[in-house]
């Protein structure tokens, strides 16, 4: 499993900010990301991120 956000940036590139966990699940599957990918974006707080540094922050703390 991926565990830093920079592996996951190429499956969310595109979405616009501020961005729903349901606009990064939909991009992340646009993209064909891998099951793998689509399996970190769901356990993603369900919430509105401002930026991508938000999502990377979210990231890192799922993965921890």
């Amino acid at each position: 499993m991926p565990t830093r956000p920079s592996e996951i940036k190429r499956y969310i590139e595109g979405v616009r900010y501020p961005a729903s966990f349901y606009d990064l699940n939909y991009k992340a599957r646009d993209n064909r990301a891998p099951d793998m990918i689509i399996d970190l974006i769901n356990r993603l707080p369900k919430r509105r991120f401002r930026s991508r540094e938000e999502v990377d922050e979210a990231i890192t703390e799922c993965t921890q």
